[in-house]
C-alpha cells in the first residue's frame, strides 16, 4: 500500500511538472509571436515610408519635367505608377 501511495505521489509530481513545462512553453511561444508581430509591424512601416518617399520624389521630378525613363530609373516605379501621379 505504501508503494502505491508513493507511486501516485510521484505521478502527481510528474503531472504537475509536465503541466508547468507545457504552460512555460506556451508562454514562450506567445512572447515569440508578439515579438514577431512587432518586428513585422516595424518593418512594414519602413516599407510604407520608403514607398511614400519614392512617390514624392517622382512627383517632384515630374514637376521638373524630367524624362519618364529617368524617373523610372531613380525611383524604381513603373510607368503606370508614375502616370497615376
Amino acid at each position: 500500500m505504501n508503494r502505491i501511495r508513493k507511486a501516485l505521489e510521484e505521478e502527481k509530481v510528474t503531472l504537475c511538472d509536465e503541466a508547468l513545462s507545457h504552460a512555460l512553453e506556451q508562454r514562450e511561444k506567445t512572447l515569440r509571436d508578439r515579438e514577431s508581430e512587432i518586428i513585422v509591424a516595424r518593418d512594414s512601416g519602413r516599407f510604407e515610408g520608403r514607398a511614400e518617399a519614392k512617390i514624392e520624389m517622382a512627383r517632384k521630378m515630374l514637376a521638373a519635367n524630367m524624362p519618364l525613363e529617368k524617373i523610372q530609373l531613380f525611383t524604381g516605379l513603373s510607368q503606370g505608377e508614375i502616370a497615376s501621379l
